[in-house]
């Protein structure tokens, strides 16, 4: 299995994804799932690179990192 920053991991609960993120990591509601789905977001500001998970409230669903540009769009990119 793919393995994030600090052990992130889809499956892994997202207080235990919180945790391994660090204090940095801001939690925002999803655009398509929320109030309950969050993004779990870690970007300096400023930074060039950053890194969202995607959970459903529970565990982790998704991750993404790169620039900071491309990781914000919510469709991805292909």
């Amino acid at each position: 299995a793919h393995e994030g920053p600090g052990g992130l991991r889809v499956g892994q609960s997202e207080a235990d994804a919180l945790r391994r993120l660090g204090s940095q990591a801001k939690v925002e509601l999803h655009p398509y799932t929320g109030p309950e789905g969050h993004y779990l977001v870690l970007h300096a500001d400023g930074a060039r690179d950053g890194l969202i998970a995607e959970t459903d409230g529970k565990t982790v669903q998704s991750w993404r990192i790169g620039r900071w540009d491309e990781v914000q769009w919510i469709e991805g990119c292909s």
